[in-house]
């Protein structure tokens, strides 16, 4: 699944969420981590028909998300809506990606009382069984060595230094980025930081203003040691030391624009 069309996904899926259904789940989850965990299991789960003159892999078309009590006694009265529209999300995601679909998508909510108030699971499947003989596609899996570069920082305003120790870091204005930025010319979802294939790779999501690396506007840019990257008036810049091993919690963290 290409990178930059699970960014657009999370962007418009961003403005669903802004628009009809922002009292509905802001407060409740994260656009981000819903639009990823939905994106994530249709990637992660697609089949192959072994005996078909289509040979587009098979996109998962059942999706179960599994949220805390309270969360679905909040989102339940409007799922009926807000599932149709997801839906629509969906299979915009599988065209773009090249998938098929052989049903349209069904997304359903239920309770899991072992979830955190905030967070979510999903799981995809496949509703019936595909044409001729299929076989799931099996993810790569890289060693632990080879996924992760070694202490990959975010130095930011060049005041703070904040260890990158997710493989999705989002940046922006808004409270619920993993990284927030006190700056007025940042988008409340400005870029997405994402580790592919041992590198990682920065995505601007439709931002009001870009994003620029080394002084070059970008969508998207993998990462290298040293990349100096700015967002409004605040400068961010990209190292890595393989010389050390650091472990870091991830929190949301507020920071100033550095002056110039």
């Amino acid at each position: 699944m290409n990178e930059k069309h699970i960014a657009q996904f999370e962007a418009r899926l961003e403005q669903l969420v802004e628009g009809a259904f922002t009292n509905l789940i802001r407060k409740k989850i994260s656009p981000h981590d819903l639009a990823m965990k939905l994106a994530r299991s249709m990637e992660g789960n697609l089949h192959y028909a072994q005996e078909s003159a289509d040979n587009r892999p098979i996109a998962p078309d059942k999706y179960t998300i599994r949220v805390h009590p309270e969360t679905y006694d909040e989102l339940h009265p409007s799922w009926a809506s807000l599932s149709m529209a997801l839906n629509q999300q969906m299979v915009e995601l599988a065209t773009q990606s090249e998938y098929r679909l052989l049903e349209s998508p069904f997304i359903k909510l239920i309770v899991d009382k072992h979830m955190g108030r905030k967070d979510i699971a999903v799981r995809a499947t496949h509703t019936q069984a595909t044409d001729g003989n299929t076989e799931a596609m099996q993810p790569i899996r890289l060693s632990a060595s080879k996924l992760i570069p070694k202490n990959p920082q975010l130095i930011i305003g060049g005041e703070a230094t904040i260890p990158i120790t997710e493989a999705l870091i989002n940046i922006g204005r808004s409270d619920d980025n993993h990284i927030m930025i006190d700056d007025k010319f940042v988008s409340r979802h400005h870029l997405q930081i994402r580790l592919r294939f041992g590198v990682y790779t920065l995505f601007d999501v439709n931002s009001r203003i870009g994003t620029f690396v080394n002084n070059v506007r970008v969508t998207e840019h993998q990462l290298q040691t040293g990349d100096v990257i700015r967002i409004g008036d605040t400068q961010i810049i990209y190292v890595t030391d393989e010389s050390q091993d650091k472990n870091a919690h991830g929190t949301t963290q507020t920071f100033k624009p550095v002056d110039d």
